[in-house]
């Protein structure tokens, strides 16, 4: 390796040490100085952060020899946790696919739990509600695009008498063209059915969290 390699590789490991160690950084000098203990756990709890997250804190704040408060960093969190771990909160986390670990404790678990799942639930039905939208967007297309092709197949037939032989591939083209359109429809009435059952299955779920 020549020098110029060693050098970039050194600038390299450098500015990747430099951003893990900021990535990890939680605070700096003069939030560390000037810190509310129970309002950063308040915040953390309310994010969602499990209590270990103050290891984050101290390890920022012992750069500059300052220690959190740990007590009043624990009632701040409790209080946090209380407001994160709520049904509707679940059913919004839950609405978003968002992965929570479980930290809600005992008394608020199962609220916070049967708002998740409701809100997954949602989730994934409206996924599979955007992918019958796109089916039906796609076959209603499909359907218009049958029918302008029957529409100039149906011009083409008297220019070709003539050729029986294209006559009569003409009007089995033609035929063709009327099943598929026919499969079609029956497979867009049986889609629109679906789609509309799941939209009552949504709002199903929206009054039971009323």
């Amino acid at each position: 390796m020549n020098n110029s390699l060693k050098l970039i590789f050194s600038l390299s490991v450098s500015l990747l040490i430099s951003i893990h160690l900021l990535s990890c950084s939680t605070l700096n000098k003069a939030e560390c100085n000037n810190a509310n203990w129970n309002v950063l756990g308040f915040e953390d709890g309310n994010k969602g952060r499990e209590l270990s997250y103050i290891k984050n804190h101290k390890n920022s704040c012992a750069e500059y020899s300052i220690s959190p408060d740990l007590s009043e960093y624990l009632i701040g969190h409790a209080a946090g946790m209380r407001q994160f771990c709520t049904e509707n909160n679940g059913y919004k986390q839950g609405l978003y696919a968002l992965k929570v670990k479980n930290i809600c404790p005992p008394n608020l678990k199962n609220s916070f739990q049967r708002g998740y799942s409701r809100g997954l639930k949602t989730y994934k039905i409206q996924s599979e509600m955007v992918f019958l939208q796109r089916n039906i967007d796609n076959n209603t297309y499909r359907l218009q695009e049958i029918e302008g092709l029957i529409e100039e197949k149906n011009i083409e037939i008297p220019k070709r008498v003539a050729s029986e032989s294209k006559r009569s591939y003409l009007l089995k083209e033609i035929k063709d063209l009327h099943q598929e359109s026919k499969l079609l429809q029956i497979k867009l009435n049986k889609t629109r059915a679906t789609l509309e059952q799941l939209k009552g299955n949504i709002q199903n779920i929206s009054y039971s969290l009323l």
